[in-house]
């Protein structure tokens, strides 16, 4: 079994409300690879995952308190920017919170 060999660095999310937010600043010529990443959204609404404003994944509905946990690895993130790019989310009707994990390469 391998393992991971890059540092991971985890961020908080706590949005306040809808809201587009910069999760992980960008990186000159670097893209962010997400390990895993855990959020909750306050009331029923969606969040999306974005690499500057292009999207990474479709709007993912949650009920309210609803939770998504996704995990991979360095070598098989779950979500990738472009390089140069921030990891940004976008939530449309209420509050997300949780983390994201990630590496820079």
């Amino acid at each position: 079994m391998s393992r991971d060999t890059k540092p991971l660095i985890t961020a908080a999310i706590a949005q306040s409300g809808a809201a587009t937010t910069e999760v992980v600043a960008a990186v000159a010529g670097k893209r962010i690879k997400v390990v895993s990443y855990q959020i909750t959204i306050a009331s029923a609404g969606s969040a999306q995952w974005k690499s500057a404003t292009t999207a990474l994944s479709g709007a993912m509905v949650m009920p309210t308190n609803g939770a998504l946990t996704m995990t991979g690895t360095a070598h098989d993130p779950v979500l990738e920017t472009a390089a140069g790019e921030a990891l940004n989310l976008v939530s449309t009707t209420a509050a997300v919170t949780g983390f994201v994990r990630y590496c820079v390469e």
